[in-house]
């Protein structure tokens, strides 16, 4: 079996599908099956039977719907030409980094954090940034967007960082 310094290594290895970089475990649980029985079958059913009843008529009714008069669609002031950041900071404006970057410096100082550099808005923008392109540049291993092997680099999208 290979040692933690192995699987971080840029060797070949960084193809290895079989670890899981994943925190999440999926168990089969059985219990919820057993406890099922017919009774509890036949009352099911007999309460989905009542609501048929009183949900569905025969009688029509008409039925009045108000119409939708709100502006409806994108609204901004952005020129075609505009710079895709602008787009972007429409959805995520400046203020929300603010908030990440109070958020995280305000964790740190609860936790306790004896060494501790506070947080900046370029450190916060460019860390959200990451987590954009690593999203969209998927690798089989999180690891992987920091390879230095060239074949990886030029996979991770991070060769003009």
């Amino acid at each position: 079996m290979a040692s933690n310094s192995d699987r971080d290594s840029d060797s070949s290895s960084d193809f290895d599908l079989t670890d899981s970089d994943s925190d999440h475990s999926f168990d089969s649980d059985t219990d919820d099956d057993d406890q099922l029985t017919e009774s509890s079958i036949g009352t099911l059913d007999s309460q989905a039977t009542n609501i048929d009843e009183e949900f569905w008529r025969d009688d029509l009714e008409d039925v009045h719907i108000d119409r939708f008069e709100q502006p409806q669609g994108p609204r901004h002031t952005l020129d075609r030409d505009s710079p895709v950041l602008s787009y972007f900071l429409l959805v995520f404006p400046i203020s929300i980094f603010l908030h990440l970057v109070d958020q995280t410096n305000l964790y740190a100082q609860q936790c306790g954090a004896e060494i501790w550099n506070p947080t900046t808005l370029d450190e916060m923008r460019a860390f959200i940034g990451l987590q954009i392109i690593i999203g969209i540049n998927q690798l089989p291993r999180y690891t992987m967007h920091w390879s230095s092997n060239k074949f990886i680099v030029l996979l991770s999208g991070f060769s003009n960082m």
